[in-house]
């Protein structure tokens, strides 16, 4: 089965079954740990400094016996400290500020165990998924993804209200409402912010992944605000640990205090994901 994004799995007692250890030679060497847990599927402890995304990529999917597959150039560097996360989180914050779509292939597995992730595809932008996957035979689509390049190539007051109608639709295909959401994210409207979370709604997980990683990117007042709503307002967990990990880019009053709210919050993984932010806050590098 493939889901873009990610699963956030139950809690419950750990079992380990295996250890692996990646260590690259490079002078600023890159450790990966690999575990297996039952119920949370494959577990990743990362500490790297200054490692190409590409490669770290490479290393952390090589260590979890994963096929992964980079749609696009991801050079630059990146340092990173990570501690026992299941890997579809630890594959979206590493490409959290160069991609925009991933895909996750889970293999089957018996229903008391968590599915594990058997491949990986990352994409630049959802042009890419357009021209390296095969849609259903439906010029509709290419016929809203072109309108949309053209909305986007016009003044942002004109394609504003035309595009937030398009992320509403109903029966509009999803890679369309992903572009719509890359689109409204290079904007710098004040209207922007509430666009996005206009789309969020009853939109499968993948379109508000999307706008939540779009939300991170505006990195403004209003966004944050968002992004803070979504957190203590969603029940879903998935929903809010994507909003927390986003928030962890705004260094402000009010994003820290959502954060140490965070922190206590009931869900482990949420009060984990704080922690880390308000750690990287504070110590900006390793």
């Amino acid at each position: 089965m493939i889901k873009s994004g990610f699963v956030d799995p139950t809690f419950r007692n750990c079992l380990m079954c295996c250890w692996l250890v990646v260590f690259n030679q490079a002078a600023t060497a890159a450790t990966v740990l690999v575990e297996r847990h039952l119920e949370r599927g494959q577990l990743i402890s990362v500490y790297a400094k200054n490692q190409p995304v590409d490669s770290l990529l490479q290393d952390i999917c090589q260590a979890a016996h994963v096929q992964l597959t980079l749609h696009g150039t991801f050079a630059s560097e990146i340092s990173v400290a990570f501690d026992k996360l299941p890997l579809n989180q630890v594959i979206r914050r590493l490409i959290a500020n160069y991609a925009r779509i991933w895909m996750i292939t889970y293999a089957d597995q018996p229903d008391n165990q968590s599915p594990l992730v058997e491949a990986i595809q990352v994409y630049l932008d959802s042009q890419q998924v357009f021209t390296t996957t095969v849609l259903d035979d439906d010029p509709a689509i290419g016929e809203r993804l072109d309108y949309l390049e053209y909305l986007a190539s016009g003044p942002e007051s004109e394609a504003l209200p035309e595009i937030a109608g398009i992320l509403s639709a109903r029966n509009n295909a999803l890679i369309v409402k992903q572009r719509a959401v890359e689109i409204l994210a290079s904007f710098k409207s004040d209207q922007v912010a509430e666009t996005l979370a206009n789309g969020l709604g009853s939109n499968p997980p993948e379109l508000k992944t999307s706008i939540i990683n779009a939300l991170g990117q505006l990195k403004n007042q209003q966004s944050s605000l968002i992004l803070a709503q979504i957190l203590y307002g969603e029940t879903d967990n998935d929903v809010r640990l994507q909003a927390v990990e986003q928030l962890n880019s705004f260094d402000t009053p009010a994003a820290r205090a959502f954060l140490k709210s965070a922190a206590l919050d009931s869900n482990q993984q949420i009060q984990q994901e704080a922690r880390y932010a308000l750690d990287a806050l504070d110590i900006p590098e390793l």
